[in-house]
């Protein structure tokens, strides 16, 4: 009988945005934005009321988790979700799973710089103006828009290319349920 011994991975990524790799906890929760969507490996905070999630809004928001990647949304290329819409990703009203404690893939802002199980991250709750404007994002320095989630985010993994060619990804451990206060 044969036995594999190597694996054809032309064009397979490291890993895709909300991709999990290690989880000891997770919610269910629904996008709860009026008319935005909120994308795999972006941050989210408790919305107003049970199981809600909201990107964040001001440097006070409490990071709830980061929403998980889930192949029954119209799976695109290698994890990308295929819909339209911007920003893409999952629209109001849908139920999403949010990691809590664990290891994920996270979007990191284009201009992120990492030493992997050194690097503490920040999350994004506006656009700075320039080149990163996406919301719920992480990076590794306070540009003044941005959550102090030093204390919950470290960053594990080098940053990555995503299969979209654009987008960056990280591979962080996130701690949301012992966070700080």
């Amino acid at each position: 009988m044969g036995v594999q011994t190597s694996i054809l991975a032309a064009g397979q990524p490291v890993g895709f945005a909300g991709m999990s790799t290690s989880k000891t906890d997770s919610i269910s929760a629904n996008n709860a934005e009026a008319s935005t969507n909120i994308g795999f490996g972006l941050g989210v905070k408790p919305g107003t009321t049970s199981r809600a999630a909201l990107l964040p809004t001001a440097s006070g928001s409490v990071l709830l988790g980061v929403v998980l990647n889930n192949m029954t949304y119209s799976p695109g290329d290698f994890g990308s979700i295929d819909q339209d819409g911007t920003p893409p990703g999952l629209i109001p009203d849908t139920l999403m799973e949010v990691i809590r404690q664990g290891r994920v893939f996270v979007v990191v802002d284009a201009d992120a710089a990492v030493t992997p199980n050194v690097t503490r991250l920040f999350w994004r709750f506006e656009s700075d103006g320039a080149s990163n404007t996406l919301v719920g994002t992480f990076r590794h320095v306070d540009d003044t828009h941005v959550v102090d989630t030093r204390g919950q985010v470290l960053a594990v993994g080098p940053i990555f290319t995503a299969a979209d060619g654009t987008t960056k990804i990280c591979e962080v451990y996130i701690d949301a349920v012992n966070s700080p206060t």
